[in-house]
């Protein structure tokens, strides 16, 4: 048995493309079932909150960063 990936023969090469397309599938399809849909609006009942007005901070303290 050859421990080489390179000098591996074609079927050894099919097989490790279907394991990582299956893996790749799997690691897919439970990204996609842990996904939340978009209208749900939650327990509290609320979709976005939304900012109402800009706050502006101003610190006069004049640091001298050395």
């Amino acid at each position: 048995m050859s421990s080489s990936f390179h000098s591996a023969d074609r079927g050894t090469h099919y097989k490790v493309i279907a394991v990582a397309f299956a893996l790749s599938a799997i690691i897919g399809l439970i990204g996609l079932s842990g996904r939340t849909d978009s209208n749900l609006k939650g327990a509290s009942g609320t979709g976005v909150i939304k900012a109402t007005k800009s706050i502006i901070s101003t610190n006069n303290d004049s640091r001298i960063i050395r």
